[in-house]
């Protein structure tokens, strides 16, 4: 483990009091979500199996701002594709997130303004059997959301990528940024 890592990862231990995790560990919680924070730059930096294992440990603690942030910051990480332990962590928070949280929790990975969405990170991100696991929560999620409802009368999301393909293209289809 690299010297910053191990400084890190006591900081983190130590804003998280120790291994107690039945308290909110505020401070750990701060961090991931100060605006200051480069959380990418921040996990590019310290994202350790250790410091992965001990955000594991506090999701049950976080709210759903916090949950995506880390969502988004994951996928952004150069190996995440191949890096197991960062795609249990994801899949973790998707699975932790139900009903309104986890619409809202789409709704704002998928309004980046980059490529970086939902739909990169279920289908072309994640290995097979975290895919699976993935899809099968939202589905899941998808059908109980929509039994809240009368017929006909839940709410529908339009996927759509209009501003990308025709807008971030100059006008010529198709381009954009979402190949």
């Amino acid at each position: 483990v690299h010297w910053l890592e191990e400084e890190v990862l006591q900081a983190l231990e130590s804003c998280c009091h120790g291994s107690d995790t039945s308290h909110p560990p505020d401070d750990l919680l701060y961090v991931l979500n100060c605006s200051e924070v480069d959380l990418p730059q921040f996990l590019a930096l310290t994202s350790s199996d250790q410091v992965i294992h001990l955000i594991r440990r506090h999701v049950r603690h976080m709210d759903t701002v916090t949950k995506t942030r880390l969502v988004d910051a994951l996928q952004r990480q150069h190996d995440f594709y191949v890096n197991r332990l960062q795609q249990e962590l994801v899949v973790e928070l998707l699975e932790s997130t139900t009903g309104d949280e986890l619409r809202m929790m789409k709704d704002i990975l998928d309004e980046g303004g980059d490529f970086y969405n939902l739909h990169k990170l279920v289908f072309h991100d994640l290995d097979p059997e975290m895919y699976s696991r993935a899809l099968n929560h939202i589905q899941k999620e998808g059908r109980q959301l929509g039994k809240q409802y009368d017929q006909g009368k839940a709410p529908i999301k339009i996927v759509s990528d209009v501003d990308d393909t025709l807008y971030g293209s100059g006008g010529h289809f198709p381009a954009g940024c979402d190949h």
